[in-house]
């Protein structure tokens, strides 16, 4: 399992799988989308933003609306996974193909998520959207505190073997993190 894109350019397309699920399309969930800046012109650097589907980001506002005006910390640990199509080498073809993102099946998420809840506490909320990932909010938990839970969650997930998951990885797959807090 990556926390980063690596691409390989000597490879070519294949087929996608029947094991496939569908395509990741997922947007960052970025405040740069929400309210663009008029004073000055902002990019989104995405080895720097963590993606969400429509459908999480729909959760996550709907959760949040409820829990505004408050006077104290919120904090939010986004989770995406994906995976990156697999590649046959074909000798005979000199074409590059950028190689398609898909979401992780419902299963693969479920296992890292038992590790995930094992670094959080029982009255932290999980929001999760089947296949493309969770969000979880921690009331009461401003960034420093955040941190050190981001810490726990990625060494539980770090305790994922590709081998040991059911059934065993065998495509290229990314797990993001990202966290926001308020104030």
């Amino acid at each position: 399992m990556n926390y980063k894109r690596e691409d390989d350019a000597g490879q070519s397309l294949i087929q996608a799988s029947s094991s496939a699920t569908e395509c990741c399309h997922c947007l960052p969930l970025s405040s740069i989308q929400m309210v663009p800046s008029q004073d000055q012109e902002e990019t989104i650097d995405n080895d720097n933003v963590t993606p969400a589907s429509p459908e999480m980001n729909a959760l996550i506002r709907a959760k949040l609306e409820g829990c505004f005006p408050r006077s104290t910390p919120l904090s939010l640990l986004l989770l995406h996974v994906s995976q990156l199509e697999q590649v046959h080498i074909h000798p005979q073809s000199a074409l590059l193909h950028k190689r398609q993102r898909y979401h992780a099946s419902a299963s693969f998420l479920e296992q890292v998520l038992v590790n995930v809840r094992r670094a959080i506490r029982d009255d932290d909320e999980l929001l999760i959207h089947e296949g493309t990932g969770a969000a979880i909010i921690f009331p009461g938990v401003d960034l420093q505190g955040v941190a050190g839970i981001v810490e726990r969650v990625s060494h539980q997930v770090d305790l994922l073997q590709a081998e040991t998951v059911i059934p065993p990885l065998r495509r290229e797959t990314d797990i993001a993190l990202g966290v926001g807090s308020y104030p």
